[in-house]
């Protein structure tokens, strides 16, 4: 993280999940995530669906991108689909996709 973004000391990342269907699903959604990265971490920002069998992944590489390099360091929130292509939860007899839905929050603290 120091190299691709020298500006920032911290960035945090909140992960919430639910089903986006609406629908009672058999399983509770998956349980909400948090991480903090310094700068000696990597600057890979993409995190796997936490449902099980799924392959699905959530990129949040760009939205990282424009909070660090917003001038006021603001937090960032917003909602992602997982991209699954196989997933336990999908439904096969209809062809829906895993009902996963991501919603983060991402805040850069400045560098002193």
């Amino acid at each position: 993280m120091r190299t691709a973004y020298p500006e920032v000391s911290q960035l945090s990342i909140e992960l919430a999940f639910a089903d986006r269907t609406g629908t009672v699903a058999k399983e509770p959604a998956p349980s909400s995530q948090s991480h903090a990265f310094y700068p000696p971490a990597r600057a890979f920002f993409r995190f796997t669906c936490p449902c099980a069998d799924c392959n699905g992944e959530f990129d949040l590489s760009a939205s990282v991108a424009q909070v660090a390099a917003s001038s006021s360091r603001a937090s960032r929130s917003g909602t992602a689909n997982c991209n699954a292509l196989a997933c336990a939860r999908a439904d096969r007899v209809t062809g829906a996709s895993c009902p996963i839905e991501l919603t983060c929050r991402i805040v850069a603290k400045a560098a002193s």
